[in-house]
């Protein structure tokens, strides 16, 4: 795999009709960083430096797109009182966006990080609670949209009031309309979801060993999940491992990529840049083995900056020759 055959290839494509990418966020957040020398509990303190973030998975999907040069928008449900600040921060990065706003508060993720402890304190809110009259409004601008764009992708978790079929309901809805659709979730949502049969799944471990009930034991348990995940009739699947890389598999083909750094800086978001290679891959026809090598150097270059998806087309040229992978036999 050469980077510069990579984007000699991607130069092309975008000369051409560009993939056009909706990500879907139905819970984005706020995630606010504090920097505070000498913390101590019951004081009045003033935070030293503060950070920023439009958060949620498929907002990060999208950032990641757009550093790679994909035609993407950001999507989903926002509550209004909040969304102001939030959207002009996506603006900002040059990031379109089209979401639906409904009554509530926008939910603030805080991270204290001082230099008392190498800990992070985070604290986490839980958002609003939202109406069947919110989904019934989102799923008609859906609907409106969806003919714009030839792939979505469906990421996180889902706001209170929401039942966990809705992504089972998009990906069907989508599907129909011709979309290949990309799902990434956990629980409940992530299980009924994988009903409709998404284009692509990517389940970390937990989440895989939850969805089919197979216990990790042994490297064959790996193959024996991402077997079990085709089988429901799911065309491609990556297994998120975190620092141990992914497994990347057509059914046909299935590999196993990893990139070692010496320093990570931030791990929020990775999953998110991994997600994003495995769509630029897919839809532009890259191979299994490319595939793993850019999902894997995507998200491995998220590890070296701040906040999620904020790296650099050179963080990643700096590390693609780092890549190791190695086919499995399925």
């Amino acid at each position: 795999f050469r980077w510069e055959t990579w984007m000699n290839t991607i130069e092309k494509t975008l000369k051409g009709p560009k993939t056009k990418v909706l990500t879907i966020t139905l819970n984005p957040v706020l995630d606010r960083t504090l920097y505070i020398n000498n913390f101590q509990i019951g004081k009045t303190l003033i935070a030293d430096k503060v950070k920023n973030y439009a958060g949620g998975k498929g907002v990060n999907v999208s950032r990641a797109l757009k550093i790679m040069g994909f035609s993407t928008l950001a999507s989903g449900i926002i509550p209004e009182t909040g969304s102001g600040f939030y959207l002009s921060i996506l603006d900002s990065e040059g990031i379109p966006h089209n979401f639906l706003k409904v009554k509530g508060n926008l939910r603030i993720n805080t991270t204290i990080i001082t230099n008392v402890s190498e800990s992070e304190t985070h604290i986490r809110e839980k958002g609003p609670s939202l109406s069947p009259i919110d989904k019934d409004r989102f799923l008609w601008m859906i609907k409106e949209i969806l003919p714009h764009f030839n792939a979505i992708a469906f990421s996180g978790s889902i706001p209170l009031g929401i039942d966990n079929t809705i992504y089972e309901e998009l990906i069907r809805i989508a599907s129909k309309n011709g979309l290949r659709t990309y799902l990434d979730s956990s629980g409940k949502p992530l299980k009924e979801g994988t009903k409709a049969k998404p284009f692509f799944l990517k389940p970390n471990l937990e989440e895989a060993e939850d969805l089919t009930g197979i216990k990790v034991t042994g490297k064959n348990d790996y193959i024996t999940i991402i077997k079990k995940i085709h089988l429901s009739g799911i065309n491609y699947v990556a297994l998120s491992m975190g620092k141990n890389g992914l497994i990347f598999s057509s059914g046909r083909k299935c590999y196993h990529g990893q990139c070692n750094v010496e320093r990570i800086i931030n791990t929020v978001g990775s999953g998110d840049a991994a997600l994003a290679g495995a769509i630029i891959g897919l839809e532009q026809g890259l191979s299994e083995k490319e595939i793993t090598i850019l999902s894997v150097c995507m998200g491995t270059a998220n590890t070296q900056r701040d906040g999620a998806c904020h790296f650099s087309v050179r963080d990643m040229e700096n590390l693609i020759k780092r890549v190791k992978v190695n086919e499995i036999t399925l």
